[in-house]
């Protein structure tokens, strides 16, 4: 090889090497954004860790809440409604011998007033008992009517709860059936937020191989431009294309670093969404039953106020 030929394949090579070390430089700016990033998402990571941690015990003492809610409310609501019934049965058997007793004295007082006449004093009865009887009859007449009345209301009454109770044991129902949903919903993020984490953790140290492995890049970056005339062309080229394919390579690695990291965020996004939406389903829920508590609490009393009222 002549001397001219062997000079300019070193200006070459030269001029390769500055290249490679132009890109190197980038690829090192673009690997330390990324460190940088990776940081801030790794600290994003941990805060949202932790709000999780804070959301599920949360949720879980929310769902522990509805449970113990739940069977206070059916037990007691089953013990009121028994009782309700009970009293209202006793007053519709007392009613009822009341009734019959103001019709037999209504009947008595009609065989007395067919059998007397009006002007006219026959047994011993003038017409001023007379009239007494009639009036007594009279008034006797209106509180048949009134407990007759009032019985078929008290009937309907006790019909509507029966309604309501099996309208709201129905909602009970599908109110425990929405939690255990719910809970499952629950297990299943966790499940998904685990492997998240999994996922996370194993591209934290694929990024920590790339950076070591650019590291000894750094190390063996700058050759002397002196030593390229003891080094045969060959191998300088052999050596450049070596280096530069390793640079490729990292630099397609850290693109792929780039994209899982994109998505990672937004599947943490997404998980920290469907959480908060889970708490809110919860605290609707609760929120209804506590309703659905008061609203019992006041036709109880409604209820207690009329027995105290007939009683």
């Amino acid at each position: 090889m002549s001397p001219v030929s062997y000079i300019q394949d070193v200006a070459y090579l030269q001029q390769q090497l500055q290249t490679f070390t132009m890109e190197r430089e980038q690829v090192l700016a673009i690997l330390n954004e990324k460190v940088k990033e990776n940081s801030r998402l790794k600290s994003e990571h941990h805060k949202m860790k932790d709000l999780v941690a804070v959301k599920e015990a949360a949720l879980i003492q929310l769902q522990e809440e509805n449970r113990k809610l739940s069977t206070q409310f059916l037990s007691r609501d089953q013990d009121m409604f028994r009782e309700t019934l009970q009293n209202l049965s006793c007053i519709i058997r007392e009613k009822d011998i009341e009734l019959d007793a103001l019709s037999q004295k209504c009947q008595t007082l009609l065989e007395i007033l067919q059998t007397f006449g009006t002007g006219n004093e026959m047994g011993g009865v003038n017409s001023h008992q007379f009239e007494e009887l009639l009036e007594e009859c009279n008034q006797l007449k209106q509180q048949v009517k009134k407990m007759v009345e009032w019985k078929e209301q008290l009937m309907t009454t006790v019909q509507n709860m029966h309604h309501e109770s099996a309208k709201h044991q129905d909602e009970l129902l599908q109110f425990e059936a929405q939690v255990l949903v719910d809970t499952e919903n629950s297990f299943k993020l966790e499940a998904d937020y685990t492997g998240l984490i999994q996922s996370y953790e194993l591209n934290e140290t694929k990024l920590g191989q790339v950076q070591q492995c650019l590291g000894q890049l750094c190390n063996t970056k700058d050759l002397p431009v002196g030593k390229l005339d003891s080094i045969s062309p060959q191998l300088l080229s052999a050596s450049s294309l070596t280096s530069q394919s390793a640079e490729v390579e990292e630099l397609r690695k850290s693109q792929e670093k780039d994209v899982t990291t994109e998505t990672l965020q937004e599947n943490n996004h997404r998980l920290s969404d469907s959480i908060a939406a889970l708490s809110k389903i919860e605290q609707k829920e609760h929120e209804q039953t506590d309703s659905e508590i008061k609203q019992r609490k006041a036709k109880q009393g409604i209820l207690q106020n009329l027995l105290n009222k007939t009683s």
